[in-house]
């Protein structure tokens, strides 16, 4: 330490410094972005959600299907127009949402690390879906425009109600498993935050140290190598005015700027003495 330059040494502590900061950031950003449970955003999110969740029929849940198709057998042909085509469009978000969690990558990605749920929304629940909208929409719907309201009715008794038994069942087993995967990927994200303002504080802590000692060494060896600086210039001024008969040499074996600037006053002192003397 004490051989480095003044401009390293400083340079050594800016960039500690530096250095530090840099750790917190990159820590910091990283303990962000990954999760922020509970914050205002957060929550703000959450009450969105959650309440779309209450006022909407869930495309993935094919009950309002049931209800249009039970609807249709009572319909007159204005309403049945409408019902129908409303019917067609529920497919049509029913396998717009598969689509999304077959095949889009954060939701993919989702359901890699619970195959439980993935099992239970792109097979079990799915297939008994196909089949309800299959039936309904071929056999169903042609039977009421037919006018044979009995076979209709006997398709929404009977296989419909099965398949969307089915259906259903899938879905009822699903709720409870989604709802603890909710629970568990928020109280890890908790513990996550919690660990990572830990490692902030550790960080700030070790650098703070680490700038602390660091600056006291470097203090020291620059006050100490000015003093003795000091020291010998005072005693060659003291030896100039005739208070002492030799001019003490500085004792400063640095090799940074200090320990040169004294080599060269070291060097004009031996020279002035002997001039002197002479």
């Amino acid at each position: 330490m004490r051989n480095l330059s003044v401009k390293s040494k400083l340079s050594l502590l800016v960039g500690l410094a530096i250095s530090g900061l840099f750790v917190i950031v990159v820590v910091s950003f990283m303990v962000i972005n990954s999760v922020k449970i509970k914050g205002d955003a957060y929550s703000s999110i959450i009450l969105s959600k959650d309440l779309l969740a209450d006022i909407l029929p869930p495309p993935e849940y094919i009950i309002e299907s049931r209800l249009v198709t039970s609807d249709m057998l009572r319909a007159n042909p204005a309403e049945f127009k409408e019902l129908k085509d409303k019917l067609i469009q529920l497919e049509k978000d029913y396998e717009t949402r598969q689509t999304y969690w077959s095949d889009d990558s954060y939701a993919s990605s989702y359901l890699k690390v619970n195959p439980e749920v993935r099992t239970l929304i792109l097979e079990k629940s799915k297939t008994p879906a196909r089949e309800y909208f299959k039936i309904a929409i071929n056999e169903f719907i042609p039977a009421l425009e037919s006018g044979d309201t009995l076979r209709a009715q006997v398709l929404f008794d009977g296989k419909l109600k099965g398949f969307y038994a089915e259906h259903r069942s899938a879905i009822d087993e699903l709720v409870p498993i989604t709802t603890q995967v909710a629970v568990n990927d928020e109280q890890s994200a908790v513990e996550l935050v919690s660990d990572g303002n830990m490692y902030i504080i550790s960080a700030i802590i070790i650098v703070t140290a680490l700038l602390i000692f660091l600056s006291v060494m470097i203090i020291q060896v620059l006050t100490g190598s000015l003093v003795m600086i000091q020291s010998g210039l005072l005693s060659f001024f003291r030896f100039l005015n005739r208070e002492s008969t030799k001019a003490e040499t500085i004792d400063l074996k640095s090799e940074d700027e200090f320990g040169q600037m004294a080599k060269v006053i070291n060097e004009n002192i031996a020279l002035i003495e002997k001039g002197l003397v002479a």
